[in-house]
């Protein structure tokens, strides 16, 4: 497929399911953008960096 026949959509999801619907469309074949950044989230017992979607 050339670049002019791509088509953007935007997917709404719910809070914290970016990274299930990415690994969903990745199974299917579809290609997608999911940018990632990497935190540190503290809890009371440890400190731990997570990747969140932007």
């Amino acid at each position: 497929m050339s670049e002019e026949n791509y088509h953007w959509y935007v997917v709404y999801t719910r809070p914290r399911w970016e990274k299930k619907v990415a690994l969903n469309l990745a199974q299917k074949g579809i290609e997608h953008y999911c940018p990632l950044n990497k935190v540190r989230k503290q809890w009371s017992d440890r400190k731990k960096m997570v990747l969140e979607p932007l």
